[in-house]
């Protein structure tokens, strides 16, 4: 396995903490969605949202692959 470099870490870090954003405030428009469903134009913000998460988590994976499945927190 090759060692990550500073800037793949970096990039790394901050996907995840995007991700980690983005996730907690998916979490909480469902819950206030569950009891009084989305404010309006929430829902559309809650589908963007949606869809960044999903991109980030689809780089998220091919920079870890291109590491071979090396630890991106070492």
């Amino acid at each position: 396995m090759r060692p990550i470099s500073p800037e793949t870490k970096r990039v790394i870090e901050e996907l995840r903490k995007e991700l980690d954003e983005l996730s907690e405030m998916q979490s909480k428009a469902r819950q206030t969605a569950v009891y009084v469903g989305f404010p309006k134009g929430e829902k559309n913000e809650y589908d963007e949202r949606l869809d960044r998460i999903r991109k980030l988590r689809r780089e998220l994976f091919v920079i870890e692959e291109s590491t071979h499945g090396c630890p991106s927190t070492e």
